[in-house]
Formats: structure tokens, sequence, C-alpha cells
């Protein structure tokens, strides 16, 4: 055993071998920071009972129909007021006007 060192390492010496590694340490922090100066928001997370009640008014939406759609996009919540032109209940989505706007980005419908 001739490579063997004389002495032993400390068990919080080896420990920190195994520590992980930031090479752009504070990066994360910056990035958050940027983004709440820009606006943006985390995206909610709806209750059961809230998801509950959201898919109700999915079912309840008909074409023609004039609502008012509070929704995630872009980092922001935005919201969005039109015609009900489309209802896909496959690809998880309603059109109002023009605007495509997926199930999961929705937050709340407002009836007008």
């Amino acid at each position: 055993m001739a490579n063997r060192p004389d002495h032993r390492m400390s068990i919080a010496d080896r420990a920190k071998q195994f520590s992980p590694f930031d090479a752009l340490s504070g990066l994360e922090a910056a990035l958050e920071k940027k983004r709440r100066e820009l606006g943006f928001v985390e995206k909610n997370v709806l209750s059961e009972d809230a998801e509950e009640a959201l898919n109700e008014k999915l079912i309840s939406l008909r074409k023609g129909q004039k609502i008012s759609v509070r929704h995630y996009s872009s980092g922001e919540y935005a919201l969005t007021t039109g015609l009900v032109t489309a209802v896909d209940k496959l690809e998880l989505f309603i059109k109002i006007d023009d605007e495509k706007i997926f199930f999961d980005d929705i937050d709340d419908i407002l009836y007008e």
C-alpha cells in the first residue's frame, strides 16, 4: 500500500468533496429579481374547490356567449373579454374572438 496517505481525512473534510457546486452562484437570485422587476408572477395553483367550480363554468360555455376570462399569459395575468367563438374539449382550449386560451391557463371566468 505505497500510495496510501499517512493521515486520514476527517469526516467533515470528506463530506465537502460531495457538496453541490454552484458554478454561477447568485444566478438564480438575480433571475428572480429580474422577473419581479419585469412584473412576472408565478402561475396560481387552483384549490380543488376552485378547480371544480371552473370546470362547471367551462362545461356551460356556449358559442356566442359574452364572457371575461382571467388567464395566465407571458408571465402575468390578463383579462380577455369577448365572444366565445370555439370551445375545444379535445385540445382543451377556448377561443374568445381570435384569441386561443388553454384551459390550464384559465384562473376564472366571469359572465357578462
